[in-house]
């Protein structure tokens, strides 16, 4: 645990008096406001420079910007955030050093949090709750189907616009944007409010999470927006991780029965007595929404898949092409003797089919079996949830373990060794996105010493007088490298140093 003392907190809170004084312009955004403070650091109001276009940018505080391994993941995963493109997510538009600054430009919303909110009104009605915690649901369903979990969902980290669209704030970047105190629960002036949202399995084991841990804490969302207060409440920050662990969330009685039990699923101490995924929440949701008369948002994650065509019996009797009026006229003798023909025909059907079933099958009646069990149009029975889970755990390290083996048999093809990896990140997201990440790392850093050893070698080649030959080999070696200029800020900054050498040398 990282402590400050006087004269640290006092050079800290010099270097953000110079950074707030000096950034009148960010990368490609003039500053016009500066709008507050948060976990990660502060935020400006921006305005993109050729389109006009407002922004919000988050930079990171100097003791953060410091620590090298931080900033290097903390830039990729705010890249691979400004894939999220969703009504109900923040957009991330950019990330990346700007001088000495490093920062994020993101989507400016004209609104207030949730958390702002109930400062305001302590609670917010059942309708406008239910309908926030749809949107947000929505959102979560999109992260989620793309590997990404928030891990910190809270009132803090909703903001609703003005015309009442909910948006989650700090999609894919959660878990950097929490402040150091987050570390250390025990410490005295830790505020309740962080922990007061979390998971069991957040407190139990935060290395292993995925898209239930959302739907708990949006539950403990949507419980203190109700009852204007979390679920547990206590002295301090590891009294109350205690209780999200072993104590029973308390309802309150005038709760309406429906949106108890919804509370309850998702609030389960067990994630696998929550709802499976976001989309079973979002159908719980609707129909809780619907008791209440609501009318349902339509959804915006992706176009819905046509119904599959339904197969109706065939039918013995064609079609009278007579009048239907005209049928009523038949003579009673008539309708007794089609009645009979109709008992005897059936009679016969049924006894040739008990036949059939005594007798094994032929080439032919198998053939003709066929078409029947296609009209039936059974649906192929379905896994267990669990089973489907690990199917997917399988693929992922299946897919991970192959990509390793062609790394370790192509050791000089380190830029498809590193989109290969990034690949199999993307497509299994959280499954196996920790290994994939340490082994992009280490990628990143044979990477970086080959650049590096490339221009010590052209600086001697230089040296000895021939420096069109040292500007070949630097070009060389931006070419071969420059597609994984993203895989760490490292890298980055050694290839914008070897362009320099290259300029130098002209």
């Amino acid at each position: 645990m990282r402590r400050f003392s006087g004269r640290r907190f006092r050079r800290l809170r010099l270097e953000e008096s110079r950074l707030t004084q000096a950034a009148q312009r960010i990368a490609d955004y003039a500053v016009v406001a500066k709008l507050g403070k948060g976990g990660m650091g502060w935020v400006f109001k921006g305005i993109h420079i050729e389109t006009g276009k407002e922004v919000a940018i988050k930079i990171l505080p100097p003791e953060m910007a410091r620590d090298e391994k931080f900033v290097t993941r903390f830039l990729r995963e705010a890249q691979a955030a400004t894939v999220l493109r969703h009504k109900n997510i923040v957009r991330v538009y950019e990330a990346g050093q700007f001088q000495s600054i490093y920062y994020i430009a993101l989507e400016f919303i004209d609104g207030e949090t949730v958390a702002h909110a109930m400062e305001r009104e302590k609670t917010i009605p059942l309708r406008q709750s239910l309908d926030i915690v749809y949107q947000v649901a929505e959102g979560l369903a999109y992260a989620h189907q793309r590997g990404i979990v928030h891990r910190d969902i809270k009132p803090a980290n909703i903001m609703i616009t003005k015309d009442g669209v909910a948006k989650i704030m700090d999609m894919g970047l959660a878990k950097w944007t929490r402040s150091e105190r987050f570390h250390d629960p025990t410490r005295p002036g830790f505020t309740v409010g962080s922990p007061a949202y979390m998971s069991p399995e957040q407190v139990v084991e935060p290395e292993n999470l995925d898209g239930r841990t959302d739907i708990y804490s949006l539950g403990a969302t949507l419980f203190h927006m109700l009852t204007g207060r979390p679920p547990h409440l206590g002295k301090d920050a590891q009294d109350v991780m205690v209780k999200i662990v072993k104590k029973e969330v308390k309802y309150p009685e005038e709760m309406p029965d429906m949106v108890r039990r919804l509370l309850r699923k998702m609030l389960a101490k067990r994630r696998s007595e929550r709802f499976r995924n976001a989309d079973a929440l979002i159908k719980a949701l609707t129909q809780v929404m619907r008791h209440f008369g609501m009318d349902v948002p339509q959804t915006q994650r992706r176009p819905k898949r046509p119904a599959p065509p339904t197969f109706k019996k065939s039918v013995l009797v064609r079609p009278a092409k007579a009048k239907r009026r005209k049928k009523a006229l038949l003579p009673p003798v008539l309708l007794c003797a089609a009645v009979l023909v109709t008992v005897l025909l059936f009679t016969a059907f049924s006894f040739s089919q008990s036949q059939n079933r005594k007798k094994p099958p032929t080439q032919t009646s198998r053939r003709r079996s066929k078409p029947a069990q296609h009209l039936q149009a059974k649906p192929p029975p379905q896994q267990p949830a669990s089973m489907q889970e690990e199917t997917q755990k399988e693929k992922a390290e299946k897919a991970l373990a192959e990509v390793l083996k062609w790394c370790k048999e192509h050791p000089e093809e380190l830029v498809e060794a590193y989109r290969r990896l990034e690949r199999v990140r993307t497509e299994y997201g959280t499954i196996v996105g920790g290994e994939a990440t340490d082994h992009i790392d280490r990628l990143a850093g044979k990477i970086k010493d080959r650049i590096e050893k490339a221009m010590e070698e052209a600086a001697k080649i230089a040296a000895e007088g021939d420096k069109l030959l040292a500007k070949k080999r630097l070009q060389a070696i931006i070419d071969k490298y420059s597609p994984a200029s993203g895989i760490s800020v490292e890298v980055a900054n050694s290839l914008a140093r070897t362009i320099e050498m290259i300029r130098r040398l002209e």
